[in-house]
């Protein structure tokens, strides 16, 4: 009858969209599979999710990207408000400036390098 029939497309069709839904929530991490709704992967290891939407990957570790920051591999203490990397030391952009991997102090204004000077 058309009705078990309609029944039977619409059971396959939910059967398929749920596989779908969890090849979407089971990921592979390396040779591991974990559950994205509980893990994070970091190069390969499965790391917890323990900070929540804020857990961030540097290498292998996770952290909380609210509370520290991962520049280029070394993950450093947040120092608040705007943090960015320079290569491997953290430094707020509105005090300072990035000078070929050497933070230098803001002179204010327009700041702009010339080698490892401001």
């Amino acid at each position: 009858d058309v009705y078990t029939d309609e029944l039977a497309t619409h059971a396959e069709h939910t059967a398929a969209q749920l596989r779908s839904l969890q090849q979407l929530i089971r990921l592979n991490c390396g040779n591991t599979t974990y559950d994205s709704r509980s893990s994070i992967c970091c190069n390969g290891v499965v790391q917890p999710l323990k900070f929540g939407e804020n857990t961030a990957c540097c290498g292998t570790r996770s952290f909380s990207s609210k509370d520290s920051i991962c520049c280029n591999g070394v993950l450093l203490p947040s120092s608040g408000g705007y943090n960015r990397c320079c290569g491997t030391k953290n430094y707020n952009p509105n005090n300072g400036v990035c000078c070929n991997g050497t933070v230098l102090p803001s002179t204010g204004g327009f700041n702009a390098c010339c080698g490892n000077k401001n």
